[in-house]
């Protein structure tokens, strides 16, 4: 995939992937992985030291009971929104800079990690790492960031 059209394809994905976060469309935010898709959250002191603390570290089966648990738990009102991103097609990775207000009020910050797969001409998540810029987790983490 040439680097334009991979650059176009991670927009359209990020995009696709905060609204339906923000929609509370969790099954079709699962669609947006792999099968083998694995999905995890941490604070970056904890990435850059690289330790194995995660917040979250699931495979798609256990995500997908994740979500099912969080969305009678978790009733705040979320929005997210992408500030940038880098792609690098050669790898098919990119990072994406993320916001995230919970009822109204700003809740978190930090950057996506993201490793993709092409199967059939089609991009889908194969890993995407949470890199959470916050110190103390104040909110309780239900559902996917």
């Amino acid at each position: 995939m040439q680097q334009a059209d991979f650059d176009k394809a991670v927009a359209s994905i990020m995009q696709t992937y905060i609204r339906l976060l923000d929609q509370n469309s969790f099954d079709e935010w699962l669609g947006l992985f792999a099968e083998d898709g694995y999905y995890s959250v941490l604070r970056d002191i904890e990435y850059k030291d690289g330790d194995n603390v995660l917040l979250i570290g699931e495979d798609m089966r256990r995500l997908t009971a994740r979500i099912e648990s969080g969305r009678t738990r978790d009733l705040r009102r979320r929005m997210h929104a992408i500030c940038w991103t880098h792609a690098n097609a050669a790898e098919l990775t990119a990072q994406a800079g993320f916001m995230v207000w919970l009822n109204g009020r700003p809740s978190t910050c930090g950057r996506y990690e993201l490793q993709f797969s092409v199967t059939d001409g089609n991009l889908a998540i194969r890993n995407c790492t949470a890199v959470l810029d916050t110190i103390d987790i104040l909110d309780t983490i239900y559902l996917p960031i």
